[in-house]
C-alpha cells in the first residue's frame, strides 16, 4: 500500500477521540473543601480613627479568606481596607463560592 493512501485515522476513531477529550474537559476537579470565615478588616476614618467592617466569607483556606474578606468588605467601608483578620467558623450551612456577608461597622 503506497504511504500517500494511509488514513491515520478512520472516521469513527476520530469521533471516539472528539468525545473522550470532551467528556475528559468536565471531569470535576478535587478542589479543596470551602468553609466559613469571619473577618475583621480595619480603615482609618476621616479623622485617622481605626475603625473596623466586619464580613463573612466562604474560601479554601485562611489565606483565600484574608483576600476575599478585603474586597467584601471595601463594597462596604467608607476608606480603604488596611487589613483583614480571618477565623474559620464551624457551620453546618453550605458555604457557597463568592459569598460576602456584610455585618456591622464598629
Amino acid at each position: 500500500m503506497p504511504i500517500g493512501s494511509l488514513r491515520l485515522l478512520r472516521p469513527g476513531a476520530l469521533t471516539l477521540a472528539l468525545v473522550v477529550v470532551a467528556t475528559s474537559a468536565g471531569c470535576p476537579r478535587d478542589d479543596p473543601p470551602r468553609q466559613r470565615f469571619a473577618c475583621r478588616c480595619t480603615f482609618l476614618t476621616d479623622t485617622d480613627d481605626t475603625s473596623e467592617q466586619r464580613v463573612e466569607v466562604c474560601a479554601a483556606g485562611v489565606e483565600v479568606a484574608r483576600s476575599e474578606a478585603e474586597g467584601c468588605a471595601q463594597s462596604a467601608a467608607p476608606a480603604p481596607i488596611q487589613s483583614c483578620a480571618c477565623e474559620a467558623q464551624p457551620s453546618d450551612q453550605p458555604c457557597p463560592p463568592k459569598t460576602c456577608k456584610v455585618h456591622e461597622r464598629r
